[in-house]
């Protein structure tokens, strides 16, 4: 079992490399260097909006060099224990497994900050969701999907600007658009464009057909 976590140690110390090198927590410390000297002066408030911007940039670095700092601790701590520790002590090799999954988790986590590095990637986005053919049922369709782009968002931490909100006659949206402020909500959202399609027994047709929406 000591042979498959050295394995497995070496297999995330070589992603959490690629990590390093794709965020370069150097430049991360100088750009919130930089950040840290803007806010410290004296017309820092005059502009809320670029403000507010600046201050989640600043936690988003500041969490990311936090993230890194811990994982490279961890991972040089659990090579240095694992030279000490045998087959037959079981509880230990059990608290490395466990130290692994964390870390590993985190590093998926980190993979994702790296892939996510589009010129537009970090940016904010605008979504909007329209109902196709099909009536109140694509209507209703429209705004399940909308309800659910807006607590993902809201899930994440990200703030959310309702722009333009049309209702259906009779239930869901014919079309409505939200604003999505925060680091990298375009680079996870990029991809969520097309037809979504829904097909369900339909609350609103008294023979309770099928419908696709």
């Amino acid at each position: 079992m000591v042979l498959e976590l050295k394995e497995k140690l070496q297999d995330l110390k070589d992603r959490f490399e690629d990590v390093k090198h794709g965020l370069d927590p150097d430049n991360l410390e100088r750009e919130l260097q930089e950040i840290d000297k803007t806010m410290a002066s004296g017309d820092f408030w005059s502009d809320p909006e670029k403000a507010k911007n600046l201050t989640q940039r600043r936690k988003w670095l500041e969490d990311n060099l936090k993230t890194l700092r811990e994982l490279e601790k961890t991972l040089k701590d659990v090579e240095e224990f694992m030279e000490i520790v045998s087959d037959e002590d079981l509880d230990s090799l059990q608290m490395i497994e466990e130290e692994l999954r964390n870390a590993e988790k985190l590093i998926e986590s980190m993979e994702i900050k790296v892939f996510l590095s589009g010129e537009m990637d970090e940016k904010n986005a605008y979504l909007t969701v329209q109902a196709g053919a099909g009536g109140t049922e694509a209507c209703d369709w429209a705004e399940m999907l909308f309800r659910m782009y807006r607590r993902w968002a809201e899930k994440r931490g990200y703030e959310v600007e309702i722009i333009d909100y049309q209702p259906d006659d009779v239930a869901g949206i014919k079309s409505a658009t939200m604003l999505i402020k925060g680091p990298y909500a375009y680079g996870y959202l990029k991809g969520e464009s097309g037809v979504h399609r829904l097909v369900r027994i339909s609350p609103f047709d008294a023979n309770a057909r099928r419908h696709t929406s």
